[in-house]
């Protein structure tokens, strides 16, 4: 009787141990999981960045910014991208600058949408000078990840958990608040000298996908191209 009982005990104990496993949620995938794992929101600086899981989810395909620099001016930037073959720039300030660049060609083409003149370069300038707008986290640690000073994790509007960075280049000093949902950008501010010189500010994130046509470079723009200048 004891022996049986033994039997029916460990037999218990398997099925228990089976139903608890099979309970568990499955492992989420690229596409549900966020962009920034954080494993211990007590660690700071190099330990917090170092102990960080940081992937490039792709899936975020439009982000809207808004800048506001030191004498006041303001302008938006829509930053569009194409399985980050392509990336497409509309800034509207005094008039409406569209760039889009082409990765496998290394080409950007700006133009112009009012009056319909534009240029040909080589290499990546659609950012007009912008350079975190539209860096990911994992493009930011990738370009910049020694002029950072100090890291922490922070709670930001309607207390999001978001990652805070600190970095310095000689007189510069660069303030950057980051999605860990979707590793993206939320709020940068650049200061010279100590003095707030810009801020830039995420006003929206959209994962919809686009048309690939939004990409073509319009026929009806005349380019001048630098591509033919540059070498020479």
């Amino acid at each position: 009787m004891k022996k049986i009982l033994l039997v029916l005990l460990f037999t218990f104990v398997l099925l228990t141990g089976y139903i608890a496993i099979s309970a568990k949620e499955p492992e989420p995938s690229l596409d549900e999981r966020d962009a920034i794992i954080v494993t211990d929101r007590t660690l700071k600086n190099t330990d917090l960045l170092d102990s960080l899981d940081v992937i490039s989810l792709d899936k975020v395909n439009m982000d809207a910014f808004i800048i506001e620099d030191v004498s006041g001016s303001v302008s938006t930037v829509v930053v569009v991208r194409q399985d980050a073959s392509k990336y497409l720039y509309l800034t509207e300030s005094s008039q409406t600058i569209e760039s889009i660049y082409d990765v496998e060609d290394d080409l950007t083409y700006t133009f112009d949408v009012d009056n319909r003149v534009g240029m040909i370069q080589a290499g990546d300038h659609a950012k007009l000078g912008y350079d975190a707008i539209g860096l990911s986290l994992a493009d930011y640690l990738a370009k910049y990840k020694s002029d950072i000073v100090s890291a922490s994790i922070v709670d930001y509007v309607d207390d999001e958990e978001v990652l805070y960075i600190e970095a310095e280049r000689e007189t510069r000093s660069d303030h950057l608040w980051y999605s860990l949902k979707y590793g993206e950008l939320l709020k940068f501010e650049n200061y010279h000298n100590n003095d707030l010189v810009l801020t830039i500010t995420t006003n929206s994130i959209d994962t919809k996908r686009v048309g690939t046509s939004l990409f073509d470079v319009p026929d009806d723009v005349s380019f001048i191209d630098a591509t033919k200048t540059e070498g020479e």
